[in-house]
């Protein structure tokens, strides 16, 4: 079996030891770190960098397993899980839901929680899933879904059978990767699959890793840790540094009455630190809410000046073309509404499809008059009101020209203003009768390539990023008119969608975050608490430490609960 070392969170260059022994004084001999997540991967390697080093590769675990284990896979015709087709198989099956969840079966959050279970229950036994069945209510109809669900995308894998084949194929040696691989170390994993656990077990056996934890020497905060060394099967032996190994450590407590106040204050201590030489790198600000703690830390910083990293959290559907496709969704869902019609050409890059600038000036896309104009002509909602009564308004403004000049009661400039008007109008109104020709959406049953065809359309028709705009907003574009390519991959699953499914696999692919902050290594690291594990700084500043809320309290899960899973055993 590997071997297993824990460690105190005060032991630095232990990895480092570590990789060097593994390669046995040869140092072009490969070794792979697999790290808790890609930004504890990709600080260690700046860690490494400072000593210099070669031929060692940091990866997530995932990525390991799809180098040991996707060409099995594949040779069976397997192809991936992609979310698209999760959430695809998700809603076919969530169709036959019983019991307390039929009522509630087309709700997104109710697929979400279904997709959640599912890969919950993907690490469990069989025997176990037919204790939970026998248990009844909601556990039971919810195993009964996923059976359904495993059933649905069995000509797929996802992670977990990527795991147990890549464990295959390290035993019988035809994990030719490994080569290339080298000797491996699990550094710093917080949790572990029941079929990641058998790919370490299948490593550890040939004498190709070791797992290398973290401890803190707290007998609750190690209980993960101890779960893992349990599952693995080796004895949990602690050995913490001795005194003159630890650093000095200190803790500040503030108090403020507000977010902001308590970021301006973790600020002011970032500044100070600042002018006595501490790197931007070396400091980190962590938060527990991403609400309104995300956002507000990043605008707070910007303001004083100071550069940030880390992952980002906006969304697709945050940028220009999100919001410009969104609006066309509500509007294609809708009846015209004339505030959700408004929002969409005000707030979006919006472009008309047509050109008519060259035969009437006054018919150019313009979209602050077009609002203040649709409002005047009284229109709530409805295409037949925006016809009629932009043409009624149109008639009106030009009538009243015509008689005030002939009565000598508005001079010539008054009544050319009101013959404009008449012109935005109708060039308004030549605008909605376009745009409601090209919303009409393919009837229900259509195949997702139509949609995909209809949606890609809009989005060229109406979608214009300014030449001179940030070039993620071009980046964002891109990758949304990629990935509604990616969605016709629902059809394996789901032949004949509705325009609610389509939405919604739209909507899914709108919450996908763009990018990330700064560049690691160059600005102070800003994210959730959990997407810091493994990475090491120097002065580290945790907001939103609400009593009672910090650490949260685990929430149990609504469709299998704990007390559920414990009476079964092995769930």
């Amino acid at each position: 079996m590997s071997h297993t070392i824990v460690l105190s969170p005060q032991s630095p260059g232990t990895l480092w030891d570590a990789v060097r022994s593994a390669q046995g004084g040869d140092p072009l001999e490969p070794v792979t770190v697999v790290g808790p997540s890609n930004y504890a991967n990709l600080s260690l390697r700046h860690s490494f960098a400072r000593k210099g080093f070669a031929n060692v590769r940091f990866m997530a675990f995932p990525r390991l397993a799809e180098l040991l284990g996707a060409r099995a896979l594949a040779a069976q015709g397997l192809t991936p899980l992609s979310p698209v087709l999760e959430s695809a198989a998700t809603r076919a099956v969530s169709e036959d839901a019983t019991g307390a969840l039929r009522s509630v079966r087309s709700h997104p959050m109710t697929h979400q929680s279904l997709k959640f279970a599912f890969r919950q229950l993907r690490r469990v036994s069989d025997d176990a899933l037919d204790r939970l069945q026998e248990t009844g209510g909601l556990p039971a109809d919810t195993v009964a879904l996923y059976r359904k669900y495993r059933d649905k995308t069995s000509a797929f894998y996802d992670p977990e059978r990527l795991a147990l084949a890549a464990a295959d194929a390290v035993r019988d040696g035809s994990a030719t990767a490994l080569d290339d691989l080298g000797f491996i170390i699990f550094f710093h994993l917080r949790d572990m699959t029941t079929a990641q656990r058998d790919l370490v077990s299948a490593l550890a056996d040939r004498n190709r890793c070791i797992v290398m934890l973290n401890a803190t020497g707290d007998e609750d905060a190690d209980k993960p840790i101890a779960g893992i060394a349990a599952a693995l099967g080796i004895p949990l032996d602690v050995e913490m540094t001795t005194s003159n190994q630890k650093e000095r450590l200190s803790a500040r407590l503030v108090v403020a009455p507000d977010p902001h106040q308590e970021i301006r204050s973790a600020i002011r201590h970032i500044m100070s630190l600042a002018e006595r030489g501490v790197p931007f790198h070396r400091i980190s600000v962590l938060y527990r809410q991403t609400a309104p703690y995300g956002a507000l830390i990043g605008e707070e910083m910007q303001i004083a000046g100071i550069p940030v990293a880390g992952p980002g959290r906006a969304t697709l559907a945050d940028t220009g073309a999100g919001r410009a496709l969104s609006g066309l969704m509500e509007i294609a869902d809708g009846e015209f509404a004339r505030g959700a019609v408004a929002a969409w050409f005000t707030g979006s890059p919006v472009k008309s499809p047509t050109d008519t600038t060259n035969d009437n000036p006054d018919a150019r896309f313009n979209p602050s008059r077009w609002d203040k104009l649709s409002k005047q002509a009284g229109i709530v909602g409805g295409l037949d009101q925006w016809l009629n009564r932009l043409q009624l308004y149109a008639d009106n403004q030009n009538q009243r020209a015509d008689d005030g000049e002939n009565r000598g009661e508005i001079d010539e400039g008054r009544a050319g203003w009101m013959r404009r008007d008449a012109k935005v109008a109708i060039a308004l109104r030549d605008f909605i009768e376009d745009l409601s020709g090209r919303v009409s959406r393919p009837s229900d049953g259509s195949a997702w390539r139509d949609f995909v065809g209809w949606a890609k359309g809009l989005l060229s028709a109406y979608v214009a990023i300014p030449s001179d705009a940030d070039q993620s907003e071009h980046d964002a574009l891109d990758t949304i008119s990629s990935g509604l390519d990616t969605l016709v991959v629902a059809a394996e699953i789901e032949p004949e969608p509705d325009f609610s499914s389509f939405r919604r696999a739209l909507d899914e692919l709108l919450s996908q975050t763009v990018g990330h902050l700064g560049s690691i290594g160059q600005g102070v690291f800003v994210a959730p608490i959990r997407q810091a594990a493994g990475m090491r700084f120097d002065y580290l500043h945790i907001v939103g430490m609400v009593e009672g809320a910090m650490p949260p309290a685990l929430r149990d899960d609504p469709l299998i609960p704990d007390v559920a899973r414990q009476e079964v055993g092995g769930a």
